[in-house]
């Protein structure tokens, strides 16, 4: 069995050498080369002439020729790159707006807190300034007995106004 695969084997090998061979010579032969490009400039020809009588054909029977079929493909292939890029912008846009409603609603949060921190603090500012008062009015009313007890003795001066400061 293994002697019928390596005469088949070398029966090939001998075989793709030689058309190899016969290839090579084919190729390199200028004759042959010249009458296959004359060849293909026969048919190029022959199908220029067929697809003009087509496209004659065409537009006797008023329908779109060829050209008018690639002419509108290259049409709605520049159309669809636009709406394709005005898509691209319109997302972009989008991103970008909701990236400015974020940082907006973020900083609207900011600005609320710090308006209620704001107001903790004046309110316990506040608070200090009426436990203040009254500390001083408290003050002022233990003073008070203790000067009117001099002023029996002694007439009390009046204190300075801003008034009398300024004139």
């Amino acid at each position: 069995m293994s002697d019928l695969k390596d005469l088949s084997t070398e029966m090939y090998r001998n075989w793709e050498q030689s058309m190899t061979k016969w290839w090579d010579a084919v190729l390199d032969d200028p004759q042959f080369i010249k009458g296959m490009g004359d060849n293909l400039s026969v048919q190029s020809r022959a199908r220029k002439g067929y697809e003009d009588q087509v496209d004659k054909t065409m537009e006797s029977m008023h329908l779109p020729s060829r050209k008018d079929v690639v002419r509108l493909a290259r049409i709605a292939s520049l159309l669809e790159d636009k709406v394709l890029g005005l898509e691209d912008a319109l997302l972009d846009q989008s991103d970008t707006l909701a990236r400015v409603e974020k940082e907006s609603l973020q900083a609207r949060v900011d600005a609320a807190e710090a308006l209620v921190t704001v107001q903790e603090r004046l309110a316990t500012i506040d608070s200090k300034l009426d436990a203040l008062t009254e500390a001083i009015g408290a003050l002022a009313d233990a003073k008070k007995p203790a000067s009117r007890s001099r002023s029996r003795k002694a007439p009390a001066k009046k204190p300075a106004t801003a008034a009398t400061k300024e004139g």
